[in-house]
């Protein structure tokens, strides 16, 4: 009996002792499996505060526009524009503006050589007839060379221009979009910018092959056509002085359209910071539990935005005169030269022993004038457009201030409301016009009675 009894409890105790190991077993798997859990969500949780950290340090306006510019000064440095210190850094200090740097001798080099070729101009003008031509060089380089000489004087207030923006107390106003918007945009107008460069040496590079009789060299013909002046003044052509003036012309002819391009991110930039202050006016126009004292902070808001559209303007003013100024008379001359002589594929070298040689057979000339004015027109709109978009989203808020519910109307909104009104906050040139829509109207009525006036004097 006894050994039955103990038969039967050592398979009890075995049965006992795997019950145990099964259940250690599961406990350790279900802690592996807690533990594994836990370290998954305390790694997503570490990612979320890492990039929520990294967010919070560019959450600024400073590093919005820093890094929003960046691309389109670096390239104006390039061009001797732009001449001050910190274009990268993200500490507001580090921008600073001094004339002994290399930068700012670069930016006189190129404004030297824009004024020396301003005076030959100059002597062509009292040597030779006048010609429409030769009014064309010589506006070319009298604008960039005031192009140039205007962004010195940005560059010495731009250290106190970036103070205002760090100290404007907008950070809850960022526009996410801003960088990629001012990126694309340098992108694509210094891209159409070079596109139209390289038509325009192919053009005069085709001509001079087509119609070459002589033994000179190709690149001394090519710089005598560029430069025509150097023949009036009994210049020497040197294959250093070519390679000289090649460079310099490129710089210029890329200054030409790099003022357009700067006002226009300025204006990206300005018209973000008042959109999102625009969206938080229609939101809270909706809501009935809203103080007097939350109006007060969000016209507050607004008000420091229009005094950094001010500070802005007070700095580029000069930039925006010469752009609208330029873009206006070079459209009146290609508009002219079109509509005076045609766009056609011979350009008057049917005569020429080689004629139609060259990359597109002939139409050389036809495409660079056609893609030059369009061009010429797009970049000249754009720029109209992007700058009266401030006005246009400064004025937004007045009609979203109307729809406020009567329960919670308040002196703060009456305020508000006067004050869109009662401001004019747009960006100018010099103070002499502001850039609104209604302006692209009056430079486009402007183009068409200048033309019809040049057209009438060239027929008599």
């Amino acid at each position: 009996m006894d050994t039955i009894n103990v038969a039967i409890q050592k398979p009890i105790e075995v049965s006992k002792e795997l019950e145990k190991i099964n259940f250690s077993t599961l406990f350790i798997d279900k802690a592996r499996k807690k533990e594994v859990t836990y370290d998954k969500k305390h790694t997503t949780e570490l990612k979320k505060k890492k990039k929520k950290v990294r967010y919070d340090k560019e959450d600024t306006q400073f590093q919005v526009f820093q890094k929003s510019m960046r691309m389109m000064l670096i390239f104006g440095q390039c061009l001797g524009l732009n001449p001050f210190l910190g274009v990268t850094k993200n500490d507001v200090t580090k921008v600073r503006f001094t004339v002994f740097s290399g930068r700012f001798l670069y930016a006189i080099f190129i404004l030297v050589s824009q004024i020396i070729g301003t005076c030959f101009c100059i002597y062509r003008f009292m040597n030779n007839v006048f010609s429409v031509g030769a009014l064309g060089y010589f506006s070319f380089y009298i604008s960039t060379a005031s192009t140039t000489f205007l962004f010195l004087k940005v560059g010495r207030k731009w250290p106190r221009l970036v103070e205002e923006i760090h100290n404007s107390e907008l950070n809850e106003y960022i526009d996410n979009k801003t960088k990629w918007k001012c990126n694309s945009a340098t992108i694509i107008l210094l891209t159409f910018a070079f596109t139209e460069h390289i038509f325009a040496t192919t053009n005069r590079l085709v001509a001079i092959i087509n119609c070459k009789t002589n033994e000179t060299l190709i690149y001394e013909e090519y710089i005598r056509v560029t430069f025509p002046w150097l023949d009036d003044a009994n210049v020497p052509i040197y294959l250093p002085l070519g390679i000289l003036l090649q460079f310099q012309i490129i710089v210029t002819t890329m200054n030409w359209n790099y003022s357009d391009l700067f006002v226009v991110c300025i204006s990206m930039y300005l018209t973000g910071i008042l959109e999102k202050i625009n969206d938080k006016i229609l939101l809270a126009s909706k809501k009935t539990n809203l103080t007097p004292a939350y109006w007060c902070s969000l016209r507050e808001a607004y008000t420091r935005a229009t005094g950094l559209v001010r500070h802005f303007d007070e700095v580029i003013n000069g930039i925006i005169f010469t752009s609208f100024a330029t873009n206006l008379f070079f459209i009146c001359l290609q508009l002219f030269n079109v509509l005076a002589n045609g766009i056609t594929t011979r350009q008057g070298r049917e005569k020429c022993p080689n004629y139609v040689r060259g990359p597109l057979r002939g139409y050389e000339n036809a495409v660079y004038l056609t893609f030059s004015l369009c061009f010429l027109f797009g970049r000249s709109l754009a720029v109209s457009l992007y700058a009266a978009g401030v006005h246009t989203a400064s004025q937004v808020p007045a009609p979203a201030l109307y729809e406020v519910p009567s329960c919670v109307y308040c002196e703060e909104i009456q305020r508000f409301i006067d004050q869109v009104h009662g401001n004019k906050v747009a960006l100018s040139g010099l103070n002499f016009f502001y850039v609104t829509k209604e302006l692209a109207l009056s430079v486009a009525a402007t183009v068409v009675t200048y033309e019809l006036v040049l057209l009438q004097f060239s027929g008599e």
